[in-house]
């Protein structure tokens, strides 16, 4: 394998599939569908890279977070989606869960974003561009100025 392109909702996966791919030193990358967030962590080139950016090394070592998952499933979630970057629409939803929605609304405009800018970087990734690690946003709301009202 090349490149994992990991795009579950499960959060034991999402961890477990990371902790796989940086002892085969894979690299990684995620889309979000909010604010084109896409995640690259190039385990290849950086075998000591922590998961998620380190956003969990206050949950113990990379091989204890999974005995921490079950108790701060909702923390974990939020540090790794770092709360406060995500669009008022998302912080919204999550208010809403379980009240008048079941899971957070993804928008098949944002998804077909996140699969293109995923292919797009998969793809000079595996014809050895520069690609570096980090979290980067195709943010097509701060593109053009959206004024939510």
């Amino acid at each position: 394998m090349d490149l994992l392109i990991e795009e579950c909702d499960s959060l034991p996966i999402k961890i477990l599939s990371r902790i796989k791919a940086k002892a085969l030193k894979i690299p990684v990358m995620m889309d979000t569908s909010d604010r084109g967030m896409i995640d690259i962590e190039r385990f290849d080139q950086e075998p000591e890279r922590l998961i998620f950016h380190g956003l969990l090394t206050e949950y113990g070592p990379e091989g204890e977070i999974m005995t921490k998952l079950q108790e701060h499933a909702k923390d974990i979630m939020m540090s790794l989606l770092q709360f406060d970057n995500l669009s008022p629409r998302v912080k919204f939803s999550f208010s809403e869960l379980g009240k008048t929605i079941t899971s957070w609304p993804q928008l098949a405009s944002s998804v077909f974003l996140g699969g293109a800018a995923c292919c797009h970087y998969a793809r000079l990734l595996l014809l050895n561009h520069k690609v570096d690690s980090g979290r980067f946003y195709v943010d097509l709301d701060k593109i053009i100025d959206f004024n939510e009202s």
